[in-house]
């Protein structure tokens, strides 16, 4: 009988498996990509640094492209010794600060002596303000220095699909039938025969021997 029941169990079982499967949550992600681009002008002096901030998001890649070029007036000195070149630096606010006091400081972009190039840089995992650092201090001749950054982002957008009919219909049989089956595969115990009726047995067992007066032949 108990068997029966472990098949039932076993069919109950598989059937809430089947209703489970049939439309799992799913999460659908989709991609936002955005770009925006900033423009900057900058005089910086001759021996000195000139910087600007900005507020870039969070876990975006940041182009940077600079072209320097001379301050009026222009010496043939200035053009022999390289002196169209100009240091960049990009850091954060915490950074800057060091940079200023000439202490050790992370930069997130470093390239010395640029008259024109493009650069690539990762902001941090939280949005926060940025510094751009021209410096100029080694050289004798002023520059006025364009810059532009393309900033590209990227988000994810995910969504969930509610759980239906079919998932609540399939765990109620998938507990439904482990119970059957837990009941259908339990052992039935044996009986328990007290002793008093074991010594009752053997009693009349023993009324049926051999040698009873009963099955005694008279001669």
């Amino acid at each position: 009988m108990k068997k029966n029941f472990f098949y039932l169990g076993a069919l109950v079982v598989l059937a809430g498996a089947v209703l489970l499967l049939l439309q799992l949550p799913r999460s659908n992600v989709s991609f936002n990509s955005s770009e925006s681009t900033l423009s900057h002008v900058l005089q910086v002096e001759k021996f000195k640094y000139g910087s600007f901030n900005v507020t870039l998001p969070a876990n975006a890649s940041v182009q940077l492209h600079m072209d320097a070029e001379f301050l009026p007036p222009i010496t043939q000195e200035a053009f022999s010794r390289g002196e169209g070149c100009i240091d960049l630096y990009v850091l954060d606010q915490n950074n800057y600060q060091k940079w200023i006091e000439k202490v050790s400081q992370m930069t997130y972009l470093t390239s010395n002596g640029v008259h024109v190039g493009s650069f690539i840089f990762q902001t941090d995992n939280i949005p926060k303000n940025y510094y751009v650092v021209l410096d100029n201090a080694w050289r004798d001749q002023g520059k006025v220095v364009n810059i532009e950054l393309k900033v590209k982002t990227q988000s994810s957008i995910g969504s969930q699909r509610q759980i239906t009919g079919y998932q609540i219909a399939g765990l109620s049989s998938l507990s439904m039938g482990v119970i059957v089956v837990i009941y259908g595969i339990a052992k039935e115990t044996s009986p328990v025969i007290k002793d008093e009726e074991k010594v009752r047995e053997d009693t009349d067992s023993q009324g049926f021997d051999a040698t009873s007066p009963l099955t005694q032949e008279y001669t």
